[in-house]
């Protein structure tokens, strides 16, 4: 016990051994300290509610935590904004559709060739045996080995040995017997020009030949057109005068005409047709 409860416990008895109604009140009073030290712990015991109060304040804490979350909300906001740059990607998608207009404006331009304006066939060199503008002429003189010489191209194609679309095939040939050009002395022998009118713009055609009949009997050429069919031609008498022929070709080439089929092609039926010249021409 310690000496300050001793010396009360002495000063209590001492007041009984005295008596009265002093001595009561005294007790009370000592009770009553004890009571006030009694208090004091509760007091104390206070002090720990407050401290509840203080883990209050650590739940208000928990409350802050909550305004944490509360920024998780707002983080959900962001997540929210990212919403909007989904917006913003939909609006990529509307830039995609503008994408696909370039794409529609690049169709436009792949059209644009077929849409250009027809290439006038007035560009060409004239015509050198009638009207119009020549789209090719060919002759075979002497001493070129039986091949034809080309003299005027303007068709839409260039000419060339390598393009078997834009070039002359069916060659050499026997010179004729007597007058000049080349002879087609065989049912075999052919002589095809391949050319193009794609993008040109004419009315009319003229297939201009220079021929005679070479040999006996009575020689006929077939003068051929792959897409629109044949022209069956036979020197005037005197067959054996050599003469210039026009032909209309106008039934037999169109500017619509593919550029690979396009052509006019000689062959002899039954044999001795001798040709120096030939020239296509338009207008």
């Amino acid at each position: 016990m310690s000496p300050l409860r001793l010396r009360r416990a002495w000063l209590v008895l001492a007041l009984a051994a005295c008596g009265g109604d002093d001595g009561g009140a005294a007790i009370d009073a000592a009770v009553g300290g004890d009571g006030a030290v009694v208090d004091a712990a509760v007091v104390d015991a206070a002090a720990v509610d407050a401290a509840v109060v203080d883990g209050a304040v650590v739940d208000a804490a928990v409350i802050d935590a909550a305004t944490i979350d509360a920024v998780v909300i707002d983080a959900a906001t962001i997540d929210a904004a990212m919403i909007d740059a989904v917006a913003t990607d939909a609006a990529a998608t509307d830039a995609a559709a503008t994408d696909a207009v370039a794409i529609d404006a690049v169709a436009i331009d792949a059209a644009a060739p077929d849409a250009a304006p027809p290439i006038d066939a007035a560009a060409a060199p004239p015509c050198s045996n009638g009207p119009g503008r020549v789209l090719w002429r060919l002759s075979w003189p002497a001493g070129q080995g039986g091949y034809a010489r080309v003299d005027a191209w303007a068709a839409a194609c260039a000419y060339s040995l390598a393009d078997p679309a834009c070039s002359l095939s069916g060659e050499p040939h026997n010179y004729a017997s007597f007058g000049p050009g080349i002879v087609f002395n065989s049912t075999t022998d052919y002589f095809r020009v391949r050319f193009s009118v794609a993008g040109l713009s004419f009315t009319s055609a003229t297939l201009y030949l220079a021929a005679h009949a070479d040999g006996s009997g009575l020689p006929r050429l077939q003068v051929q057109s792959q897409l629109h069919g044949e022209y069956l031609f036979q020197p005037t008498v005197p067959i054996s005068t050599h003469r210039l022929y026009a032909i209309d070709w106008s039934a037999y080439l169109a500017p619509t005409d593919t550029p690979s089929l396009t052509a006019v092609t000689l062959r002899p039926m039954p044999t001795g047709v001798a040709v120096s010249d030939l020239e296509l021409c338009v207008q």
